[in-house]
């Protein structure tokens, strides 16, 4: 019996096992989820990680943060910061600030004009992924969430995983859970 990803993949075979049909459809939800959050913001002409790095400076405050843990605060690993930020900044959304006392110390802010869209889009935002869930029992949410959280402690805790794909990594597949690459 087929599932509805293969279908709605038309796929022939079928999937090795659920796991392989889990991982799929967690990765598949999440693009169409990320295409949503981008039809929200072509009004403001910014990219989902534009939006992101906004979201996370306006929740660092008038404060601001470190250029070097912002990216480490993004849902979506984004291996590009300081390009993001350099547009931004020529939009006049984002402000950055030399520490004299370690002038390789970069603080960034967020600009009340970029405060302003964010706030504006908190509305927006936050209806589109309840609509999301509107057929789902919370129990069921909360479900998904735990087990969401599971397979993402199991990754993050293997020593071989780094989110930073280099050509000397990106050819050693790493098995979650295990403390070795398989062979």
């Amino acid at each position: 019996m087929s599932s509805s990803l293969q279908n709605e993949l038309k796929w022939k075979s079928p999937f090795p096992n659920m796991s392989v049909e889990a991982s799929l459809s967690i990765i598949r939800t999440a693009i169409l989820i990320v295409r949503l959050i981008e039809k929200n913001l072509l009004l403001y002409q910014l990219s989902h990680p534009q939006y992101a790095i906004l979201r996370v400076l306006h929740e660092a405050g008038d404060t601001g943060m470190h250029s070097g843990d912002l990216g480490n605060r993004l849902v979506q690993i984004t291996p590009d910061v300081t390009r993001l930020l350099d547009r931004l900044e020529k939009r006049g959304f984002v402000e950055r600030h030399r520490i004299y006392t370690d002038r390789r110390v970069i603080i960034v802010k967020i600009t009340a004009a970029a405060a302003n869209i964010i706030t504006e889009l908190e509305a927006p935002m936050a209806q589109m992924h309840t609509s999301l869930f509107q057929d789902m029992p919370s129990e069921d949410a909360q479900k998904l969430i735990d087990g969401l959280t599971k397979i993402r402690e199991r990754i993050l805790k293997n020593p071989n995983f780094s989110p930073a794909i280099t050509l000397n990594t990106a050819a050693s597949p790493i098995v979650p859970g295990s403390n070795s690459l398989p062979a």
